[in-house]
């Protein structure tokens, strides 16, 4: 067995943080070396409980799991803002010496001398007996020379010479009767909806701090967009505001046993099967008033077995990934199919459009990035086999120049710089 082989064998029995460096496969035409990949395992989770819900802003990574487990990551924000992703072109053709010449791998447990800096939450934190923390005393670096603390997750030594060091994730909830529908943080609080209440915790010191009713029950889908969270029960829509603890309503007798993909202060976004017919609607909403109003604004009907997903690009366009492989964009404003990506080889597990305009396509052991400004399909990031073994639901995001995935082992990141895909 190769040294590869028993680091990813070790790597996968669950004893350790993970930190994965990839050589391109792919080199662009000038035959430079396509930079490395840095994946990072920042919130952990057991295969038997998957995530449900991954909320995610410039500063926090929030999960909840299927047993009510919550889990918070602190985004930091590093100095170094050099590129350390294997980011390479689709279009591109391998050198398959100078790859078999990187393929090196090295096991390194060095022990620093010196105790890094953490770039930890307030002091007050750290006196909380409520939040635990994930304390793991082991770690590895895989293809590259690292430095490793017994007292951090793991560390790795930087192009300066620095050791950057990622931060431990708090649990906020261990278990819950029910499962979490949906996660919103604002400035101070973390707000953590289950099915019939909210739990309210500070993000500062992790604590519990009041329980919120919440008299909507019986609900067939639970969807969040910001502050908002939209109830998809069997006889009304209602759109619940957190923040100023208000809910809007309105009936939908005409849209009867539908599926929301997508919803904004705007817009909602939803399909319905019929017969071996997908239809695709866009309905314009007004929640300001008690009584939410509602119009059919973009209606489309097409043979398909299922519409897997649904997104708003903006305000006047949508996409929709038909039988799970073939993405379409819709302008539903001037009422025409825009363009149609070509159909992917592999089934789409989710997808997310950023704030510069880039589509990222999760699939199974890779992640596509489209531009939507050039209608260009021309990146790829490779990971590593294993991740999506029990085909859950999974969850894609692009915050702070990081690419956030969730997959079987928990939460992943991978540093990408806006200015790298722009």
């Amino acid at each position: 067995m190769s040294n590869e082989s028993k680091v990813m064998n070790q790597c996968f029995n669950g004893k350790h943080n993970i930190c994965f460096s990839f050589m391109g496969r792919r080199y662009n035409q000038k035959g430079r070396k396509s930079q490395k990949i840095i994946l990072h395992n920042c919130i952990q989770t057991l295969l038997s409980d998957p995530i449900v819900v991954l909320y995610t802003d410039d500063n926090y990574i929030c999960t909840g799991s299927l047993t009510g487990k919550v889990c918070l990551f602190r985004i930091t924000r590093k100095e170094d803002k050099g590129v350390n992703t294997d980011v390479s072109l689709l279009e591109t053709k391998p050198n398959r010496g100078n790859c078999e010449n990187n393929d090196s791998t090295e096991l390194s447990n060095k022990f620093a001398g010196d105790t890094p800096h953490h770039n930890s939450v307030e002091d007050p934190c750290r006196d909380n007996q409520n939040g635990i923390k994930n304390d793991r005393s082991d770690s590895i670096v895989v293809g590259m020379s690292g430095v490793v603390n017994s007292t951090v997750g793991f560390g790795r030594k930087g192009s300066n010479g620095t050791i950057e060091v990622l931060e431990k994730y708090h649990i906020l909830c261990m278990f819950r009767n029910n499962s979490i529908k949906s996660i919103y943080i604002d400035s101070n609080y973390a707000y953590i909806y289950y099915e019939s209440c909210i739990d309210v915790f500070c993000i500062r010191t992790y604590q519990f701090v009041k329980k919120m009713n919440v008299e909507v029950a019986n609900n067939k889908q639970v969807i969040f967009f910001e502050n908002l969270i939209l109830f998809n029960n069997s006889k009304s829509l209602f759109i619940y505001d957190i923040k100023n603890n208000c809910t809007s309503y309105f009936y939908k007798n005409f849209l009867k046993n539908i599926v929301i993909f997508d919803f904004n202060v705007n817009y909602l976004l939803c399909y319905k099967n019929n017969f071996g017919k997908c239809h695709i609607r866009v309905l314009q909403i007004n929640i300001n008033a008690q009584k939410c109003e509602h119009e059919l604004i973009f209606c489309v009907d097409f043979s398909s077995k299922f519409i897997s997903h649904g997104k708003f690009l903006d305000d006047e366009k949508i996409i929709v990934a038909k039988n799970g492989r073939r993405l379409i964009i819709f302008d539903f404003k001037k009422a025409v199919d825009m363009y149609r990506i070509k159909k992917l080889k592999k089934k789409i597990l989710d997808i997310y459009k950023s704030v510069e305009n880039l589509l990222f396509i999760l699939v199974e052991n890779e992640i596509f990035i489209f531009n939507l400004s050039t209608y260009i399909f021309y990146k790829c990031v490779q990971l590593p086999s294993g991740l999506f073994y029990f085909k859950w639901s999974y969850f894609i995001r692009h915050k702070n120049n990081k690419i956030i995935f969730s997959s079987d082992r928990g939460i992943y990141f991978i540093d990408y710089p806006v200015e790298e895909g722009a």
